[in-house]
């Protein structure tokens, strides 16, 4: 490409007709007149860059050349290099359309079920909250390290805590004797056999004792927590009580 730009600075201002040597590097008439067959591109008598081909005439001393200007036979190509460029981009543009749009469903559809699933869970969780407001047992959660977490309406009544003295309590406090060990054991007891009846003496906050049960083991929440249901059971022991005097 230098050797073309270098001798078509050479050639620019020559007219068509003006004389040049044969010996002139790309001349098309020298590449006849020498005999060569390898070169198809050179530069015309006024620099310009063309395409030629060139027959020796038979009989003769003449050689026939025809050149075609390479600006004029490389348009064709070039229209087409710029409509298959067109079309690609088109098509890459339509894929990257479907692409996103299958993309926007796919992702539109995970966010649908997320949401339905946390509409199921909210169900769920307001049906349970209605239950614990509703029930006459004492109900309450707690976390892995079995600190009080959430309660009902019926455990603020029977020990008399305040909401925020509760949450800052863990289970075994609300025993008489505030034995963490065996509490934790009970713990592990109902978890390992649903079902087992578990008796144990709690004391309110004005120091009063009430004997409770507990059943049915823990109910584990997606957070971790878990859930125990406890019945006080004074009214029932001071029956059986009255039973064994009158026996």
């Amino acid at each position: 490409e230098g050797k073309l730009a270098a001798l078509s600075a050479e050639a620019g201002g020559a007219q068509a007709g003006a004389r040049l040597p044969l010996s002139r590097p790309l001349l098309p008439a020298g590449f006849a007149i020498h005999g060569s067959k390898s070169a198809t591109e050179g530069l015309d008598v006024t620099g310009a860059a063309v395409l030629f081909a060139f027959r020796a005439i038979a009989d003769s001393d003449w050689v026939l050349v025809a050149q075609v200007d390479q600006m004029e036979a490389y348009a064709p190509l070039r229209r087409l290099v710029v409509q298959l460029l067109l079309s690609l981009g088109a098509g890459l543009a339509l894929l990257g359309s479907a692409a996103a749009f299958l993309w926007r469903e796919h992702v539109t559809g995970r966010l649908a079920a997320r949401l339905e699933a946390e509409h199921a869970r909210a169900g769920v969780a307001e049906r349970l909250a209605g239950l614990m407001r509703r029930a006459n047992d004492l109900i309450l959660v707690f976390d892995r390290d079995f600190r009080i977490v959430d309660f009902n309406a019926r455990v603020l009544e029977t020990y008399g805590y305040s909401p925020d003295e509760l949450r800052a309590m863990r289970l075994w406090e609300l025993r008489a004797d505030g034995k963490e060990t065996e509490s934790r054991a009970n713990m592990v007891r109902a978890i390992e056999s649903p079902g087992t009846v578990i008796e144990v003496v709690h004391r309110r906050k004005d120091g009063s004792t009430l004997p409770v049960e507990f059943s049915g083991g823990l109910v584990q929440s997606e957070n971790g927590d878990s859930m125990i249901v406890a019945r006080d059971i004074s009214e029932r022991r001071g029956q059986e009580r009255s039973i064994r005097r009158l026996s």
